[in-house]
């Protein structure tokens, strides 16, 4: 990205057209930047899912207290 050579002696000692290096550094940076937002929106979806089963598992217990409760009152009729 950064170095002491210029693209012309890059492209020279790698046999390739100088136009291919900055074209190949755009493609990198865009790319970077993609899969950056891609991290961020995982990281998201991440949360979600730790939040719904946290979610279930409340649903879970609460669904559990009101079926005991249920049965206890069956007890007393």
């Amino acid at each position: 990205m950064k170095g002491h050579k210029s693209i012309a002696e890059l492209a020279r000692e790698h046999e390739i057209s100088e136009t291919l290096l900055p074209t190949w550094r755009e493609r990198f940076l865009a790319a970077g930047a993609v899969r950056c937002e891609g991290k961020a929106e995982r990281a998201e979806v991440e949360d979600l899912r730790k939040q719904v089963q946290r979610l279930e598992r409340a649903l879970g217990n609460k669904t559990l207290e009101l079926d005991i409760s249920r049965e206890l009152l069956r007890g007393w009729e």
